[in-house]
């Protein structure tokens, strides 16, 4: 009986195609990445769109609502005239101000202002929130405490724009809570990254936020604070930014206890 060897042809032949297929399967998985991330990018951009035309929609109205009223003659006298000019100047300038964040915004999403991704003391930028805010608590009844199971914590990130993202959270739950005491806790999960959690809300605030970051074009009351972004696209765009730093922003429930956690990727030191 005759065994059969292939030959050093036949092997290299074999060895060729497998690597082929191996090839062809890698520029296929490529090629499905590419447009899944296309097709995300599509998404993203739509809503973008949608969320900030429905953000810019309230200081425009109310600028052309004043400049209506002008041009109508119904003021009563001339004080009343120039306040409402007075209101229309505010109101151009608060959409140029949103207008100038937006843009910033997409332009860092988008990757044409490059991050300054460096080992960065999270703690320490935490601190100096609490710092800058000192002033603005002073005059209310509201209370911050920070405090960290590790000593040290130093993320993956840029200290300029997690230094933005933790500013403007502070400042939100400020605005939504009014009074009370805001908890910051600083840890580390299982998954070995650095955890920022926002804890002391009532839950008709949380359910309201969430609410207005899922479904921003259903009015909510929390859209009262129109000289900014409304809390729900507040919310959104720290999600954007974060993201943009391999960082996450979610909401944590647990026994009927509702807060909010940022996740920042820690600096391989």
């Amino acid at each position: 009986m005759m065994n059969f060897y292939p030959n050093n042809d036949f092997l290299v032949l074999e060895t060729q195609l497998s690597q082929e297929k191996n090839e062809e399967d890698l520029r296929l998985k490529q090629m499905g990445l590419a447009y899944q991330m296309t097709l995300e990018m599509q998404q993203f951009k739509a809503s973008f769109l949608a969320r900030a035309s429905h953000e810019l929609r309230s200081p425009l109205c109310r600028l052309l609502s004043l400049n209506q009223l002008i041009l109508s003659d119904l003021g009563e006298d001339p004080q009343e005239i120039k306040q409402w000019i007075h209101q229309s100047y505010e109101s151009g300038k608060q959409l140029l101000g949103l207008l100038d964040e937006l843009i910033l915004i997409s332009e860092v999403e988008q990757g044409s202002i490059p991050l300054k991704l460096q080992p960065v003391s999270l703690l320490e930028l935490v601190e100096e929130v609490e710092k800058i805010t000192a002033l603005p608590r002073a005059h209310s009844q509201f209370h911050i405490t920070v405090d960290s199971t590790e000593s040290t914590v130093t993320i993956h990130g840029d200290g300029r724009w997690t230094r933005q993202v933790l500013l403007s959270l502070v400042t939100l739950m400020m605005r939504l809570m009014g009074m009370g005491t805001l908890n910051i806790h600083i840890s580390r999960d299982h998954l070995n990254r650095a955890v920022v959690d926002f804890q002391g809300a009532p839950p008709p605030v949380w359910q309201e936020a969430i609410a207005a970051m899922n479904h921003p074009e259903n009015p909510s009351k929390l859209e009262e604070f129109s000289k900014d972004f409304s809390p729900g696209f507040r919310l959104w765009v720290n999600q954007i930014i974060l993201a943009t730093m391999e960082g996450q922003l979610e909401f944590q429930n647990h026994r009927d206890i509702t807060w909010l956690r940022c996740y920042f990727p820690l600096a391989q030191l």
